[in-house]
């Protein structure tokens, strides 16, 4: 080949390998490459899992890419679960907010490996098959900023080796065939095998920051981000994908940090920068009012922020040469209030500042759906701030500054700040768990046109002429809250109106005070804080505002509360004993402390509905340990059947309110309140003073003194209560429902009552009873929003009782669908009739006085047996006793049904599964023996009836020529099923015979017998005379082998004739059943004509053995055929005749081959002969 050939062909090759090598040298194929691969996280790192994830930024894209890795081998299962299965299966759950589908476009799974799971089994993701191992990635992207959780679950897999019972000889071959198992497998799966550690939920993260040194084009992109989100709202579209139906800004929302993003502080000359501090949240709260810079960037956090919340401070208070740049533009202001807008300089030219602060939780947000609160997120942006001075009471060094609320709902404090534009863009913060300066969300909540939510800016004070510093006067001074664009509110306060001129240059077409000063009591839950506030409806993406203060100085808070009335929540009624329940206590007398405001919602008396239905008190409002839906009851509560009252005994009830939120529902709160309650008839009012009797507690627990208004009344003949909360008692419970960590919470009235129905009277013994309240707003013409509460029962206990106990099975379980029938003792009119539930419960709907009485069963389910009658005595203190009809107390009021006896039938089969008669075989459990012989059809049936318990099975006579197969363990359970060593057998109740009948099937219960192995020997005699011969060498071969090249074995006989085939190694062989054989003479005696076939030898499957030679039957006195009963192998022994040399043999003998051997030669020799005869002959004729 010339060299240009050569070229080409190496070209060639190369073209062909290069696809091979990128794909073989890439990270993955659902991975994009990068210049530098990422480095993994590892989340499990075992001998058999490991699972780790390496992560990517698109900054393009604005999107974050996660690639996890997983990589298991079952080998190595048991050193990290201490347990062992063949197989495995990987569950993966990805959680963004909602649970991510298998179907989800962002999500890359690997091609035809994975499948969706089923919702009810928690909508995993799944492999298809369980495998020995497995090793894959996964790629799932979302927004930068994202930070999905990872949860792994792992199945394992076990296949349970159905398989036949069997004595097949040791030989290393045979005991491989009896392991495999048969056709038909079945599976035993494991679900979650992963524990402890291995078991938790994972969080992706992002990138971690790179160094600015390593990596200057990364950073450089980064503060790009940055730069584009402090000028979020300029620079591109918002993306809105979330619709929101209401917004709440709650004061429970917390953040460790607000984010600040300063457009001075990135582009602005030193002095222009502003000192940023993050206040550590639960810290001491400054004594008085901020009044400087100074002070607000100290340690302490503003005195009305919600407990526990800190603040951030934005202080511009850099000098030079100095002084400080803004406090000289405010000196230089040309307007007459010395006013201008915040600006800085870049080096080149002056710029507005712009602030953006991230909070990543301020409160929730309801969905599409109008049900489901989500957890949500804010972006705010403020622009166009004015500066200028502040009161004369404040420090007059001018330094502007504010300090956010590290919760949003507590709004911003600022001085020497006259004005801001603020822009609200809020987020799903599960989905953007960990919003902040770098992982800015990408998408942003669009309120619909329907929704409710509101932004409200309240306590809008106006003031008279205020002094303030660089000697300026603010005219009327006022605080003011208006939309950027003008626009109207949804609702106003009464003391404000909407100013378009405004008062000065900033403030037109604002909301503010009408006349200047304005009067109300300015406190949230105040009865006229309201009247102070502005609310602007929420729709679509962006919400714009403008506020600020004329003096330079305020505080402002940001609510989701409106200014329209809304409907308060439903009372609750609940019903308790004047003292708790403690561990011992009868249902009748507790002795715990007395029951009071943090026990309102205990409600250990009601029974609704007699015991028999759910609780009516809502599921949010009880209390663990004392819900009587549940089960886990705290110590001495009773039971919700078992609860009652007794005739002059005294309990309490409580009717439960809950206020208005003013914090995000709305500012307008009640003037009074009404409470309503019809007490039942059996139940009055404790004390001769009825008012004596009732407490009110205020939402923080303490009690309100004379609440009530003389209009108040209760009507002991009727049992109407009718109370009016006068306005000084209806004002405390306004104002704690204004105070931090007592929005919406609820107030209680505690009435103590008496019982004073009886059994005896006419009065329904179960009492039912619900009150109601109504909110007064205004005057007695306004609305009264008026709500009933759920319903609570209590009952006398009667001087009759219910006869109820469980129905259970011979394991203790749930027996349902069984009948039976009530009498009094020695009648026979049935009283009442009960079936067992699903649970097992008998009840009879008849409640009996103390007396005897008697129990029928009167249906049985199939397969039981039915109990004899039960005795049951009630006493005079209403106890019941049942006793079975042996008079024995039955256990835990359970009564059991046993099943019929159970019937035993196995198959006895050889080993090639033919039915197998004559083995015998004991069945022993305890002192119990039953014996059975298998008969011709192989069936062995023990007649005897059987109960539940472990057997013994051992055979104990086997047929001659067979191993013994053994004993087995057979175990017969109450839940009607039945094992042979571990395997199931078939059980099936027998109607007929009353009798569950246990049998065979093609997994279990076949007994097999293999036949033992044979010895082969050879009788060598001389024919006619029947002389032993020796040194007659014969050879053993397989049937197949015709050409007889591979002896199996071989015999030589000694003086006797006899001779045993022996292997190569010299060991006796072994025939086995079922196959046919070669034996064919080697050597002959001397003097003796060697035979001319071999013999064929078959033994057939049963042990019947059969010998031809030259296809002809051998005689059956020449084969000796013994069958062993003990451990020794089976025998054969073959007669071999040999005819003498010279002799004339038999027809058909088996000594005859040298004789013709002779005769063909002496024929070959004759007819030679005489063909030369006639060829000379002829020659000399011619």
């Amino acid at each position: 080949m010339n060299k240009r050939k050569k070229a080409i062909v190496v070209i060639a090759v190369f073209a062909i390998l290069l696809p091979m090598l990128e794909g073989l040298f890439s990270i993955s194929s659902l991975w994009k490459t990068s210049a530098s691969e990422p480095t993994p996280t590892a989340l499990i790192d075992t001998d058999f899992l490991k699972v780790s994830y390496t992560v990517q930024n698109d900054t393009e894209k604005g999107v974050t890419s996660w690639l996890v890795h997983y990589d298991y081998d079952m080998v190595k299962a048991p050193n990290t679960i201490n347990d062992a299965y063949e197989k495995g299966k990987l569950k993966i759950k990805l959680i963004n907010g909602d649970i991510v589908s298998a179907a989800d476009s962002n999500l890359q799974l690997p091609e035809n490996q994975f499948q969706a799971g089923s919702v009810e089994k928690g909508s995993w993701i799944e492999e298809k098959s369980f495998a020995t191992d497995g090793k894959g990635s996964f790629k799932y992207t979302a927004a930068i900023g994202s930070e999905p959780k990872l949860a792994l679950q792992f199945d394992g897999e076990n296949p349970v080796v159905i398989d036949s019972i069997s004595t097949v000889a040791t030989s290393a071959e045979t005991s491989e065939e009896e392991t495999v198992p048969s056709a038909t497998e079945e599976f035993e799966i494991v679900e979650n095998i992963l524990v402890g550690k291995l078991a938790d939920t994972y969080t992706l993260k992002g990138p971690a920051v790179e160094n600015s040194a390593e990596k200057p084009q990364n950073q450089e992109k980064n503060i790009d981000n940055t730069k584009e989100a402090g000028q979020l709202r300029n620079t591109r579209a918002l993306s809105a994908t979330t619709v929101g139906k209401d917004l709440i800004i709650s004061q429970d929302a917390i953040v460790d940090k607000v984010y600040v993003i300063s457009k001075s502080s990135q582009e602005g000359k030193d002095e222009y920068k502003p000192t940023i501090k993050h206040k550590n949240n639960n810290t001491a709260a400054h004594s008085g009012d901020y009044n400087s810079a100074e002070l607000a960037l100290g340690d302490n956090t503003y005195k009305l922020f919600t407990d526990g919340a800190a603040g951030t401070t934005i202080a511009y208070n850099k000098p030079k040469n100095g002084t400080n740049p803004y406090y000289a533009a405010i000196n230089a202001s040309n307007s007459k209030d010395k006013t201008t807008t915040m600006q800085f300089n870049d080096g080149k030219t002056m710029k507005n500042e712009e602030i953006t602060l991230i909070y990543d939780h301020v409160g929730g947000y309801i969905g599409a759906d109008g049900v489901t609160p989500k957890k949500v997120g804010a972006v705010v942006h403020l622009t166009n701030i004015i500066i200028g001075p502040s009161a004369t009471w404040n420090s007059k060094d001018l330094n502007p500054w504010m300090e956010f609320s590290h919760n949003l709902f507590s709004g911003v404090i600022y001085g020497n700040i006259h004005k801001f534009d603020i822009e609200f863009n809020f987020f799903d913060a599960e989905k953007y768990p960990n919003a902040s300066d770098k992982k800015i969300p990408g998408d942003f909540i669009n309120f619909s046109d329907d929704s409710a939510a509101t932004m409200t800016f309240a306590s809008l004070n106006g003031y008279d002429n205020i002094a303030l510093h660089s000697n300026v006067t603010a005219t009327k001074a006022h605080e003011f809250a208006g939309r950027i664009d003008g626009g109207e509110a949804g609702a106003v306060g009464s003391t404000l109106e909407f100013k378009s001129n405004g008062s000065c240059a900033y403030d037109k077409n604002t909301y503010y005070s009408k006349d200047g000063t304005n009067t109300f009591t300015d406190y949230l839950g105040g009865a006229t804080f309201a009247t102070a506030a502005v609310t602007f409806p929420m729709t679509g993406v962006s919400h714009k505002y403008k506020f600020g203060s004329t003096q330079g100085r305020a505080w402002n808070t940001f609510a989701s509360s409106s200014l329209a009335q809304v409907n308060q929540n439903p009372p609750t009624k609940t019903v308790q004993p004047l003292k708790q329940y403690q561990k011992g206590d009868s249902w009748d007398n507790p002795t715990g402390a007395e029951s009071g405001f943090n026990q309102r919602y205990y409600n250990d008396l009601d029974r609704y509905n007699d015991g028999n239905d759910p609780w009516s008190l809502p599921e949010k409002y009880r209390v663990k340990g004392h819900d009587a839906d549940k089960g886990d009851l705290a110590d001495g509560v009773p039971e919700k059947a078992s609860r009652f009252v007794k005739t002059d005994q005294e309990h309490y009830y409580f009717i439960n309110q809950e206020t208005i939120d003013v914090s995000s529902k709305s500012l307008i709160v009640p003037k009074q309140y009404i409470i309503e309650d019809t007490l039942p008839s059996g139940v009055k009012l404790s004390n001769d003073t009825w008012k004596n009797s009732i407490v009110l507690y205020n939402l923080d627990g303490s009690t309100i003194n004379s609440p009530f208004t003389n209009a108040s009344s209760y009507d002991s003949a009727t049992g109407v209560l009718k109370l009016t909360l006068s306005e000084t008692a209806s004002r405390k419970i306004n104002e704690q429902s204004g105070k931090d960590g007592y929005y919406g919470k609820d107030f209680s009235l505690r009435l103590k009552v008496k019982v004073t129905n009886t059994v005896d009277d006419k009065i329904n013994d179960l009492m039912e009873n619900k009150a109601k309240v109504t909110f007064v707003y205004g005057t007695t013409t306004e609305q009264k929003p008026v709500f009933e509460s759920n319903l609570v029962h209590t009952k006398v206990r009667d001087k009759k009782t219910t006869i109820e106990f469980e129905k259970i099975d011979g394991q203790g379980n749930p027996l349902s669908g069984v009948g039976f029938t009530l009498y009094e003792s020695g009648e026979k009119t049935s009283l009442a009739s009960a079936t067992s539930g699903n649970n097992g419960k008998v009840t009879f709907n008849h409640p009996v006085a103390p007396g005897n009485y008697v129990i029928k069963e009167t249906q049985t389910p199939e397969g039981y047996e039915p109990i004899d009658d039960l005795k049951v005595t009630v006493d005079q203190n209403l106890n019941v006793t049942i006793k079975d009809s042996a008079n024995n107390p039955i256990t835990d009021n359970k009564v059991e049904n046993h099943l019929y006896p159970f019937r035993l039938e196995l198959q006895k089969i050889d080993g090639f599964g033919s039915a197998l008669k004559g083995a015998t075989f004991t069945l022993t459990k305890d002192s119990e023996t039953y014996t059975a012989t298998s008969n011709p059809e192989g069936k062995i049936t023990f007649t005897e009836d059987l109960k539940p318990g472990t057997y013994t099975l051992t055979e104990t006579n086997t047929p001659a020529g067979y191993t013994s197969a053994g004993s087995w363990t057979i175990v017969i359970s109450e839940d009607k099923t039945a094992t042979l060593d571990d395997k199931a057998l078939t059980v099936a109740y027998d109607a007929t015979a009353q009798r569950w009948m246990i049998s065979p099937n093609e997994k279990t219960g076949k007994i097999v017998n293999q036949i033992k192995p044979f010895e082969l020997s050879i009788l060598k005699v001389a024919d006619y005379t029947d002389a032993k011969l020796a040194n007659a060498t014969f050879e053993l071969f397989e049937k197949t082998d015709v050409a007889f090249d591979n002896p199996l074995a071989e015999a030589t006989t000694g003086n006797d004739g006899k001779a045993i085939f022996k292997d190569s190694n010299k060991e006796v062989y072994k025939l086995e059943a079922g196959k046919s054989y070669w034996v064919k003479e080697k050597d002959a005696p001397d003097g003796y004509i060697l035979l001319e076939h071999p013999f064929e030898l078959a033994v057939g499957e049963n042990g019947e053995v059969t010998v031809k030679y030259n296809q002809s039957n051998v005689a059956v006195s020449d084969i000796h055929v013994n069958l062993t009963s003990d451990s020794a192998n089976n025998t054969i022994q073959l007669t071999a005749k040999n005819t003498p040399e010279g002799s004339l043999p038999t027809t058909g003998g088996q000594g005859i081959k040298k004789f013709m051997t002779l005769s063909i030669a002496v024929l070959a020799i004759v007819g030679g002969l005489g063909a030369f005869y006639v060829y000379r002959n002829k020659k000399g004729g011619a």
